[in-house]
């Protein structure tokens, strides 16, 4: 197997994975949320809504397709032309590396609408939890530092 092959495979099955982390029905927290004080809100669901939360687009991608595709690209013609090749190659696998990237980590969400109980209505998206909401639903919100999330 050449070496352009092996290494586009590899950079494949790298961005493939980093969409695989399982954390096992536990919630995540952003680094920036430890240690601060959030207050609780109780609510009532009263809308729920599918909706897709976009991926990201990092460098991880950008530079991972750039040295991708100018390996392969280099591999094209010889001594100039294999040079421009290679150039060409590195700009289209930028491009592609993070489209990629975005497109493997984008996520299903909810846009959860609650009546709360001191009278004011909120609008909250999140990543969509195993079972859902549903209208009716008794919930809390937790929200503190511009941030807010919705448990049973």
């Amino acid at each position: 197997m050449n070496t352009p092959v092996v290494v586009s495979l590899a950079f494949a099955g790298t961005v493939l994975l980093s969409g695989c982390v399982s954390t096992s029905g536990r919630t995540v927290y952003s680094r920036n949320q430890v240690n601060q004080a959030h207050r609780i809100e109780l609510g009532t669901v009263i809308g729920v809504r599918k909706v897709v939360i976009d991926g990201e687009a990092t460098q991880v991608g950008l530079y991972g397709g750039g040295a991708t595709g100018a390996i392969a690209g280099s591999q094209i013609g010889q001594g100039t032309g294999a040079a421009l090749s290679g150039v060409a190659g590195g700009v289209a696998g930028m491009i592609v590396g993070r489209q990629v990237e975005k497109m493997v980590t984008r996520k299903a969400g909810l846009e959860i609408s609650i009546a709360l109980d001191n009278g004011d209505t909120v609008v909250i998206v999140q990543e969509e939890d195993k079972g859902g909401f549903v209208d009716g639903d008794r919930v809390r919100v937790m929200i503190g530092q511009g941030t807010a999330y919705v448990m049973h």
